[in-house]
């Protein structure tokens, strides 16, 4: 499973320079603003979904069907891109939390950050299945509209004025809800993905 992993990290070093450049970007306006929120959200959610940046190398190499001659199960395939995802986005979570509690209180910056780390984990979930199923050119599409959506739904409510209702439970109780809702979307997630790849025939 290790060297699944090392295999995918070994092909995404082509898309560290992008991450830089994008990075320093980035960097820039939040020096600009004071707020590195924005660096750190970026930083979370590529890291995110680089498993089906994975995905598409494998796609256009036909890993796969080398793979399948290897002794390792489809499954074992499946789950190396989400614990690639779960290793990158967790390991830039804590720089993220590390950096961040040098502005602001450590207890905020954790709060902020692990938001940005559960949606991550929520993207990845959606996009991985969808991308096993239809493939890295096909999905794009689909990508764009998820990606889109909650920036559409957030521009019109912020048009809107709409006030949220005040809160009836504690936010302890809400993040515990929030968690445990994510592990099971994840799990799910894994589900579909191991029936979808078990199916595919190359």
């Amino acid at each position: 499973m290790w060297g699944l992993i090392v295999k995918d990290l070994k092909n995404l070093k082509t898309q560290a320079k992008l991450f830089l450049v994008i990075a320093a970007v980035y960097l820039l306006f939040g020096i600009q603003s004071g707020n590195f929120m924005m660096l750190g959200g970026f930083a979370i959610l590529l890291a995110a979904i680089l498993p089906v940046t994975a995905l598409a190398y494998d796609e256009r190499s036909k890993w796969e069907r080398y793979a399948l001659t290897m002794p390792v199960t489809r499954t074992q395939l499946v789950l190396s891109k989400y614990l690639l995802g779960l290793l990158l986005s967790g390991g830039v979570t804590v720089v993220i939390v590390i950096a961040q509690s040098f502005m602001v209180e450590f207890k905020e910056a954790l709060l902020s950050t692990l938001m940005l780390f559960g949606v991550g984990l929520f993207l990845s979930a959606i996009l991985l299945p969808i991308t096993l199923k239809l493939g890295t050119e096909k999905a794009r599409i689909l990508f764009l509209l998820i990606f889109a959506l909650p920036v559409l739904c957030g521009f019109l409510l912020a048009k809107a004025q709409l006030r949220l209702p005040p809160l009836t439970i504690s936010p302890a109780l809400l993040a515990g809800i929030g968690i445990a809702a994510l592990l099971l979307i994840y799990g799910v997630s894994v589900v579909i993905s191991v029936k979808i790849y078990r199916k595919k025939e190359w």
